[in-house]
């Protein structure tokens, strides 16, 4: 049932797909003041499914134990619930993965690949993908193509990102 708490902490969720989350740009100050308090926000009030992955990608050269720690910071100072309880954390963090990895280098992605994949074979169901591009606009089409290239998302993403670069190319913004 959507939002009941079991003895560990963790919110027990039901009827909600599971969803791999990747966060390009995963150490940036998008993701910590508003994309990660937003999560755990959600993840406290039971909206999110028991079958999650929330994966950061980013060229820093921290490891898994310093990223959580600093995405806590960031959840403790910008959520709107508060500071995090240790064991509702803990149940949250769970989900959260940091490798490092250069989201402009072709590898990354057949990495990426590899690992949603894996995931999707074991949770042996369909999983919604979410990619979220907390990175200077520069860099949104190159890894809108990379994971379009990977066959990582559907063909339509391509698309879309070539339609609105010819609207803009024309005057026009999509909003």
């Amino acid at each position: 049932m959507i939002g009941k708490m079991n003895n560990a902490d963790t919110i027990v969720t039901g009827g909600i797909k599971p969803i791999i989350v990747v966060i390009f740009g995963a150490c940036g100050d998008l993701t910590n003041r508003k994309l990660m308090p937003a999560l755990y926000n959600l993840y406290l009030a039971g909206l999110l499914p028991e079958n999650l992955a929330i994966g950061g990608l980013d060229n820093k050269n921290i490891g898994e134990t310093a990223y959580k720690s600093a995405l806590r910071e960031g959840v403790d100072k910008y959520s709107r619930n508060g500071k995090t309880a240790k064991g509702k954390w803990s149940g949250f963090a769970q989900f959260l993965h940091y490798p490092k990895a250069d989201f402009t280098a072709k590898a990354t992605y057949s990495v990426l690949k590899k690992a949603v994949t894996a995931i999707e074979k074991d949770w042996n169901e369909p999983v919604q993908r979410i990619y979220y591009m907390a990175v200077p606009p520069r860099f949104i089409e190159p890894i809108a193509r990379k994971i379009g290239d990977t066959r990582l998302a559907d063909d339509k993403v391509l698309h879309r990102i070539d339609a609105k670069r010819q609207l803009k190319e024309v005057g026009l913004r999509l909003e």
